[in-house]
């Protein structure tokens, strides 16, 4: 078996020159604009293929079509031209569907998914065939069973640069009848209408960037189809022309075929391509929506490795980078093993061990190489930055060093805005984020010296003779870290499948989920960064601020009689930069009303039954909500069925939430229901009546304050005495383990004096929160 992988031109021609012409092609031609040439004039060597059934005279239905070798098959537009082993991989493959007697149009089809086993495999920065290995092979099953052909590709990251070239005049998406272009745009994807019309999520992405790419003349509901999307997995028949590329080249491999792009590893040793599409179709799951837990599980995994394992990690990224005794074969045994010594003393626990080398080229006896706890750290560092700074995976991957200012829980982050204000903005960030921002720029710094340009997710190989990019700023999946890690999928799916979309939800979920989120005693090592009240101030006062100055600003501009160009620049970026603010509002709004209904809806089921004063006008209002929902069923227009009755309250509940206040207070253990715009709630909240009191008592005249309630006057004692107080499940486990830890400070005394304190404050604690409990 020759195993050679350089494939020159000469090969390349010489190779197809050799092979015998099918009947089945009829035709061939250099390009789309050229002739057909027939008979003997047909050549191989040609981008295009017309295979039909010869011996028909009439046209059939699925009697063949035309097979395109120049297709593109990654992103920025990389056709098969460019990769001379996928193009001839591809014309080997047709031949010999054609040599085996397949069907025409069954052919046609197969070597349209080549194109898509392709397009993944690039997709995932996997050069070449040889590069597979069985963890590959396994994530190409797993992005196979996602369904939508669509999905086997970053087309997130393409839209977004697609945005850049519309934007820069050099492709146009809107048609002479102001409609929007989907042969275009099927035609620079290098896929058909069908494949990204009929994905759901693919036209949800669209719509959320149609504006910038029609420059405003399209839509976001002439995009989004009135039907719902349909959970119905991949076909069996799919799945089949998905895995035969796999299958063809591994056979080739070993006949000697496929020696210029082989496949080293049975990619159905375990089970038949046959086996193994029915599992796929079978198993086929997808995560939709990442609940809030589930969501801080993610979180919570990627912040053990950024604060964990990150030291151990660039530990051993720095003695690759800085032994020159492991780039010589006469030291490196010895040196690579005494290394490895001095890593595995410092591994925390729970750490992958590491082998020192970049790529496998030895057994790796239980370890990983550099190259794979790389990735993975830098997965778990886009993980945090996406989801505490509520941006999409192209926006984090375009960090440049230096994007992080400000000191202390005052930290903001420079990121362009891609999808709207298409502008750099300073985003705040929990002081958390220092971490995965620094990682990166230790792990750039080679990548950025050597290049001299700025990019944080740009990293090379260390040293020695390695000149691969281990990660671009575009492509990197995040299936792969959870996958590794064994983090087990959300309830009711079979895998995970994080899409940057739910990432860029991240802090709503974390903000307005918090009081859950706290309680799990995992979250710790995170939370000890974050500061919540950062959040809060910039939610509530911040993001109205800003977007009431520019508003303001703007009415000023577009109301002078004649406008500069200096004007008409600053209105410009100004319309952008509130559409941008208003997306991050709305984000906001979204996740809290969803907080608050998910609470109302537990209280309708019965699996809630808060307490406090504020909780029981709660209980008031759900009872209300019902007898609303009784109403209907009486006359008619809802079933009594449960799951009918369960379904209208979830719906009134929703519409509900968005009229209602409910947050957590940061470090209380309860919710607040004071809407700090409604002046008769305000003045009766315990936290305001502190401040007043505390104002009042003040020798020198303060400045009348702003309409809100002061939470540098709360805390549990203040809040379980107020009128807005309700407390959930999840906050008495908070509670219950304050309680626990005034008790051990009883107990942990060192004097009667602070024994008799810690008494005192532990009978307080009590009184207080059993009086919130009476009110239930």
């Amino acid at each position: 078996m020759n195993l050679r992988v350089s494939l020159t031109t000469n090969d390349y021609e010489r190779t197809l020159q050799s092979e015998f012409i099918p009947p089945a092609i009829v035709a061939t031609r250099p390009n789309s604009a050229s002739e057909w040439s027939r008979d003997e004039k047909r050549n191989l060597l040609h981008s295009q293929w017309l295979i039909e059934n010869p011996r028909s005279r009439r046209k059939l239905v699925g009697n063949g079509g035309i097979v395109d070798f120049d297709t593109v098959v990654a992103h920025g537009g990389v056709r098969l031209s460019n990769l001379l082993h996928d193009r001839l991989a591809k014309k080997l493959f047709c031949l010999a569907l054609l040599k085996r007697g397949n069907a025409p149009n069954g052919v046609v089809k197969s070597c349209e998914y080549f194109d898509w086993y392709t397009r993944n495999r690039m997709s995932r920065g996997i050069e070449n065939n040889r590069d597979h290995d069985e963890e590959t092979l396994r994530q190409y099953r797993k992005d196979i069973a996602r369904g939508d052909l669509i999905e086997l590709v970053p087309y997130e990251d393409w839209l977004d640069r697609l945005v850049e070239e519309v934007d820069n005049g050099s492709i146009s998406l809107v048609t002479a009848r102001g409609k929007f272009d989907w042969d275009k745009l099927s035609e620079h994807f290098g896929v058909t209408n069908a494949v990204l019309t009929r994905s759901y999520d693919f036209r949800i992405h669209l719509a959320e960037r149609v504006h910038l790419l029609s420059n405003g003349f399209i839509k976001s509901s002439d995009i989004i189809a009135a039907r719902q999307r349909t959970e119905t997995g991949v076909s069996v028949t799919t799945a089949l022309h998905l895995l035969h590329p796999l299958e063809w080249a591994y056979e080739g491999t070993q006949t000697g075929e496929a020696w210029f792009n082989p496949v080293l590893v049975h990619p159905f040793k375990q089970m038949s391509r046959s086996a193994c599409a029915f599992d796929i179709a079978r198993d086929g799951g997808r995560t939709a929506t990442l609940l809030p837990e589930d969501f801080i599980r993610l979180l919570d995994l990627a912040s053990k490795w950024v604060l964990d394992y990150s030291t151990y990690i660039l530990t051993a990224f720095r003695m690759l980078s800085t032994e020159l005794g492991l780039r010589s074969s006469k030291t490196r045994k010895k040196l690579k093993s005494d290394l490895e010594k001095q890593l595995d003393a410092i591994r925390p626990e729970g750490a992958p061990l590491i082998n020192l080398s970049w790529r496998a080229k030895t057994p790796l006896h239980g370890r990983i190489i550099i190259s794979l706890a790389i990735k993975h750290l830098i997965s778990a560092c886009i993980i945090l930055i996406g989801g505490f700074a509520a941006r999409r995976i192209g926006e984090i991957t375009n960090l440049i060093a230096g994007c992080l200012s400000g000191s202390g829980n005052a930290l903001f982050l420079s990121i362009y805005i891609e999808k709207t204000l298409r502008h750099y903005d300073d985003v705040p960030v929990p002081s958390l984020i220092k971490h995965p921002v620094a990682i990166m720029e230790e792990l750039s710094r080679n990548a950025r010296s050597k290049s001299g340009e700025h990019w944080l997710f740009e990293i090379i190989a260390p040293a020695g003779k390695e000149k691969e990019t281990l990660c671009t700023r575009y492509g990197l999946r995040l299936d792969d870290f959870v996958n590794f890690n064994k983090l087990a999928p959300p309830t009711g799916c079979t895998s995970w499948d994080i899409s940057s979309h739910q990432l860029r939800r991240g802090f709503g979920i974390i903000y307005y989920n918090g009081f859950v989120l706290k309680s799990y005693e995992a979250l710790s090592r995170f939370y000890r960064h974050d500061d919540p009240e950062m959040t809060r101030i910039y939610i509530n006062h911040v993001l109205p601020g800003m977007m009431s100055e520019l508003r303001e600003e703007l009415r000023a501009r577009q109301q002078l009689f004649q406008l500069t160009d200096d004007d008409r620049e600053f209105v410009e970026l100004a319309k952008r930069q509130l559409i941008e603010l208003e997306d991050r509002a709305d984000a906001a709004r979204d996740h809290q009303s969803n907080a608050i209904a998910s609470r109302l809806i537990a209280m309708w089921d019965g699996n809630e039954r808060p307490f406090g004063k504020g909780g029981r006008s709660l209980r008031a209002f759900v009872a209300k909500l019902n007898e609303t929902v009784q109403v209907q069923i009486r006359h008619g227009q809802r079933s009594n069925s449960p799951d009918e009755s369960r379904k209208a309250f979830a719906q009134v509940a929703k519409e509900a939430a968005y009229r209602l206040f409910m947050e957590a207070v940061p470090g209380a253990g309860v919710h607040c229901l004071c809407d700090p715009n409604n002046p008769d709630q305000v003045k009766l909240a315990e936290c305001e009546l502190l401040r007043l009191a505390h104002e009042a008592a003040k020798e020198v005249p303060q400045l009348p304050s702003s309409l809100s309630r002061d939470f540098a006057f709360t805390n549990t004692y203040v809040c379980l005495r107020c009128e807005h107080c309700s407390c959930f499940t999840d906050d008495e486990q908070i509670l219950d383990a304050r309680e626990a830890k005034l008790e051990r400070a009883v107990m942990g005394a060192s004097s009667p004096v602070s024994k008799e304190f810690a008494s005192a404050k532990l009978a307080e604690f009590k009184a207080r929160a059993a009086a919130a409990r009476s009110v239930a």
